[in-house]
C-alpha cells in the first residue's frame, strides 16, 4: 500500500483508462469479449510495481521486518483491490447501461462481481508468473559466505521471470492469448478439435464469458433473425434466451459452477504465489548456510 501511495500513476492509469474503455460503446456478445480482454491485458501493469519494489522488499525482508510470503499475500490483497477491482468497477458502471444489458438488480450485480472476480484471477496469476525460482538465479543473489555482502544479503528476492520485465510481460501474454483463443467468442468450442478441445477447460476466459452471456440471456425473451445466404431472414419473435445461449455453443445452467471455478483459480493462485515466496526463502536460507 505504501508503495503505491508513494507511485499512485499505476491507479490512476488503471482507473482512467478503464473509465475511457467503458464509454466505447459496445454491442453485449462483443462488449462481454472486449471488456474480458481489456482487463486482462491491463493486469500486466503488476510487472512494473513488482520492479519498483523490489529494492525495498528485499531489504525489508533481510531486516527480518516480515517474511516473503506475508509480503505477496498483503501484495495481492492491494493490488486486488485498488488495482483489479476498483478499475473493474469504474469500467463495468458505464458500461453496462451503454451496451443496453438486463436494467435490472441481480444481472447488473452478478455482472460486477464476475467482471472483477476475473480482474483479480488475471492479477494474481501476474504476480504468481512474476516469481523466480530459478536456482541459479537465486544463487547469484547471495555473495561468498565470508563476504561482507553475505552478511546484507536477502533472504528472499523479489524479481521478474529472467530478471526483466520484459520476459515476463512476454509469458504473460502468451498465456492470456493461449486463453482467450479458447473462449468460444473467436471460435466455436464444439467446432475445435477433440485433441485440443480440453484446453478451454483450462481458460479462465471461458468461464467468466460463459457466466456472464448466461446472466445476461437465461430468463429473459428476445427476437432471434436467422439468416442464411439466398434466403430471406427468418424473425423468430419472443424466443427465450436459452436458445441463443445454445445457439452460440454454451450451457445454460452453469452458471454457479463457472463463478465456483473462478473463485478456485483466484485462492489457487494465491495459494501458489504464497508457496512460490516462500520456497525460494528457504531456498535461500540454505544456499546462504
Amino acid at each position: 500500500m505504501r508503495s503505491l501511495l508513494a507511485r499512485p500513476d499505476s491507479l490512476t492509469r488503471a482507473s482512467a483508462f478503464a473509465l475511457c474503455a467503458s464509454l466505447v460503446r459496445q454491442g453485449r456478445y462483443g462488449g462481454i469479449f472486449v471488456s474480458l480482454c481489456f482487463l486482462a491485458f491491463t493486469s500486466l501493469t503488476t510487472i512494473d510495481l513488482f520492479m519498483a519494489e523490489r529494492d525495498v522488499v528485499t531489504a525489508e525482508v533481510n531486516s527480518g521486518l516480515y517474511q516473503g510470503w506475508v509480503y505477496v499475500m498483503c501484495k495481492l490483497v492491494v493490488d486486488g483491490l485498488l488495482l483489479r477491482a476498483l478499475p473493474a468497477a469504474l469500467y463495468a458502471v458505464p458500461f453496462y447501461w451503454m451496451a443496453g444489458f438486463r436494467a435490472e438488480a441481480s444481472p447488473w450485480f452478478s455482472f460486477l462481481f464476475t467482471l472483477m472476480l476475473f480482474s483479480l484471477c488475471i492479477g494474481a496469476l501476474s504476480i504468481l508468473v512474476g516469481i523466480d525460482l530459478d536456482r541459479r538465479a537465486i544463487a547469484r543473489s547471495h555473495a561468498p559466505p565470508l563476504s561482507l555482502a553475505l552478511r546484507t544479503s536477502i533472504v528472499l528476492q523479489v524479481v521478474i521471470l529472467s530478471k526483466t520485465a520484459g520476459t515476463a510481460s512476454f509469458v504473460m501474454n502468451t498465456v492470456l492469448l493461449f486463453q482467450l483463443a479458447f473462449t468460444g467468442f473467436l471460435v466455436n468450442v464444439d467446432s475445435i478439435s477433440p485433441v485440443l478441445r480440453w484446453i478451454h477447460w483450462l481458460s479462465q476466459f471461458f468461464y467468466a464469458f460463459e457466466a456472464m452471456i448466461q446472466n445476461e440471456l437465461n430468463g429473459g425473451r428476445y427476437d432471434l433473425v436467422l439468416t442464411a445466404p439466398g434466403i430471406n431472414p427468418v424473425n423468430l419473435p419472443d424466443t427465450a434466451g436459452e436458445v441463443f445461449i445454445d445457439t452460440l455453443g454454451y450451457d445454460t445452467t452453469t452458471s454457479t459452477r463457472n463463478i465456483g471455478i473462478l473463485i478456485a483459480y483466484y485462492y489457487g493462485y494465491c495459494g501458489l504465489a504464497a508457496i512460490a515466496f516462500y520456497a525460494k526463502s528457504r531456498l535461500g536460507m540454505r544456499l546462504m548456510n
